[in-house]
């Protein structure tokens, strides 16, 4: 009971209590931790229960397996999935199913598509969670023909749950029209009615592709409430195309009904500094300030020999910073002679253009990538981790770092996968 209330303290106190703990009650608070947003110590809890007389079960392993996916740590998913293989447990859907999306959401997305391949039976939530890690990698297309096949060859009828990868899919490729109609599709022949979900996903997919007029009059027909969710990417959309008029009034309803994310304050103080409105960006963050909010840090994280590294942005705290940075300055001179031209107009402060690119060097993404180049071999693959979106300079120096690096680097970001190699991006530069 206590942690379907978000009490995990009185979960805890109650749970130590107990002599004789049973598996459901060891995946009770397992789960709840995953579900709560705690990831780390869902998993440390099931490395103690795999040291007890308590033997997990199929529920247990599946949830344990889906918080290492929010986790990002691959090396620990690949030791559940053998833990799972000599316990008798890989034929179980539930954990087949969790492994597709923790190898999905870890940047292994052709060990989710071996294991979804070579399932004996497949239900519904694991076509689901197929087709969304073909969304969040981007690939729109091979989305579209797995759903086309579920349809057409497998019997099932397609829920809210499956639509929603759908239009996921649609979205990240800029696959307007196939989103459009599967919107209508979803509707019209399967009696789905759309939720809040369906209706932000469907304005995320029309505002990346810069139908920001389309997208704000389908928020103002919606039959449903518009709740928070549904202005968010619209706002986000106003950033990318830089469409200063709608952003502002989009944000004053943010701020209006969600005065405590501060991702709203952030994304409009960002338009301004886009087009180079100091004033009226630093009136935003003054805002955020006032109403006693801080901006959440932007962090990246590498997993290397089975360990996470996290790195800030201009983070010093690392045993071998100065290699970091030292690697970094070599990467950066690489970078200049091959054409990369910092995008200083992504820096959020009025600086001078020399102070601009180095901000801008030493996201944390860039420090990850750096400490990856130097703690593996040459040529092998890195996997970065991001709370946050990249922003686009960023997102052109990782193409021609992988082009002069000769390595696939693999990053997940707050919206979606990019892949970079030979100096190209997965996302076509569409995110």
């Amino acid at each position: 009971m206590y942690p379907k209330c978000g009490d995990l303290v009185s979960a805890r106190r109650i749970f130590h209590l107990v002599k004789d703990k049973s598996t459901l009650l060891w995946t009770s608070l397992i789960s709840g931790y995953a579900q709560l947003g705690n990831p780390s110590e869902a998993v440390n809890l099931f490395k103690h229960m795999t040291r007890t007389s308590t033997r997990p079960n199929e529920i247990t392993l599946a949830t344990v397996i889906s918080a290492c996916a929010d986790l990002g740590s691959l090396a620990l998913g690949e030791e559940l999935e053998e833990y799972a293989t000599l316990n008798g447990l890989c034929s179980d859907l539930r954990i087949q199913t969790s492994l597709i999306h923790m190898y999905c959401k870890c940047g292994s997305f052709e060990r989710a598509k071996g294991i979804f391949d070579s399932a004996s039976g497949r239900d519904l939530a694991m076509w689901s969670s197929m087709i969304n890690g073909y969304a969040i990698h981007g690939m729109g297309e091979e989305a579209l023909a797995l759903f086309h096949h579920l349809q057409t060859n497998e019997g099932y009828r397609p829920d809210a749950v499956v639509y929603m990868g759908v239009l996921s899919a649609c979205s990240h490729s800029g696959l307007v029209e196939d989103g459009l109609k599967h919107f209508q599709i979803m509707q019209r022949e399967y009696g789905i009615k759309p939720s809040t979900e369906h209706y932000s996903a469907l304005v995320d997919l029309l505002g990346r592709a810069g139908y920001l007029d389309l997208a704000l009059k389908i928020i103002q027909v919606m039959p449903v409430q518009a709740q928070t969710q549904v202005w968010v990417p619209l706002l986000s959309a106003c950033r990318t195309h830089r469409n200063i008029q709608l952003g502002e009034l989009v944000a004053k309803r943010l701020f209006d009904v969600a005065p405590q994310n501060t991702n709203n304050y952030i994304l409009m103080s960002n338009m301004y500094a886009s087009v180079g409105k100091w004033k009226q960006a630093a009136m935003v963050r003054s805002l955020m300030e006032g109403r006693g909010l801080v901006k959440e840090p932007g962090w990246s994280q590498i997993e290397v020999d089975g360990l996470l590294h996290v790195f800030l942005v201009g983070d010093r705290s690392h045993d071998r910073s100065v290699e970091i940075y030292k690697k970094l300055e070599e990467l950066n001179t690489k970078l200049k002679e091959i054409g990369y031209v910092a995008e200083t107009q992504m820096v959020i402060h009025d600086l001078e253009k020399e102070d601009k690119e180095e901000a801008l060097e030493v996201h944390s993404e860039r420090l990850a990538v750096a400490f990856g180049l130097l703690s593996t071999e040459p040529g092998s693959t890195l996997r970065i981790m991001k709370n946050l979106r990249t922003c686009t300079d960023c997102h052109t120096a990782l193409k021609f770092i992988s082009k002069i690096t000769c390595r696939y680097l693999i990053v997940r970001d707050g919206n979606r996968f990019h892949h970079f190699q030979a100096g190209s991006c997965s996302c076509k530069d569409f995110w």
